[in-house]
């Protein structure tokens, strides 16, 4: 990682190389004064923008190197394009936009690479249960939920063109009645 030393030496240069034409024209004084380039500064610009992001980018790839398996996996999800995009939606319930105070921990934990609270020791299957198996078991786990999503939102798109759609209960629900 970059310090802030190092940094600076590299945004000066930079500045030297964007302010050199303008500072040319103060040294020699020319009578009249040369128009000024603005798509040379701008293509200057843009030479600088693209060497900053290389560097950082070099950065970052070294440092992920460093990182274990695990880590380096979760921050390359966290890095995604879209994935911060649930902590900015606004909680509208009609669009399925609301989490509750437990789901947004458990959301959080999963993010930071944290083991959320309350977890079951085992799962439905018999395995020993783990964020990382609830995430692939097809017995139990969050499977679920993904399944239970598609199935809402087909039926909920399905009722503007037939009026009688209805989804099935869980078995827990059907059981008792």
């Amino acid at each position: 990682m970059q310090t802030p030393q190092e940094e600076c030496e590299h945004e000066y240069a930079a500045s030297r190389k964007v302010s050199s034409p303008l500072t040319e024209q103060i040294l020699q004084q020319p009578h009249p004064i040369q128009s000024y380039n603005v798509e040379g500064q701008k293509e200057c610009r843009k030479a600088i923008s693209q060497e900053k992001r290389q560097r950082t980018g070099d950065e970052a790839e070294r440092l992920l190197q460093k990182l274990p398996e695990q880590m380096e996996r979760m921050v390359n999800l966290a890095a995604e394009k879209g994935a911060s995009s649930w902590l900015a939606a606004l909680p509208i319930d009609e669009h399925g936009f609301h989490l509750h105070k437990s789901a947004f921990r458990d959301a959080i934990c999963l993010r930071y690479g944290w083991t959320p609270e309350h977890l079951p020791e085992k799962c439905i299957c018999g395995s020993h249960f783990s964020v990382e198996h609830a995430l692939t078991c097809s017995h139990g786990g969050f499977r679920f939920l993904r399944h239970n999503e598609i199935r809402d939102l087909t039926a909920k798109l399905l009722t503007e063109v037939c009026p009688n759609v209805k989804t099935e209960p869980c078995r827990a629900a059907a059981t008792n009645w």
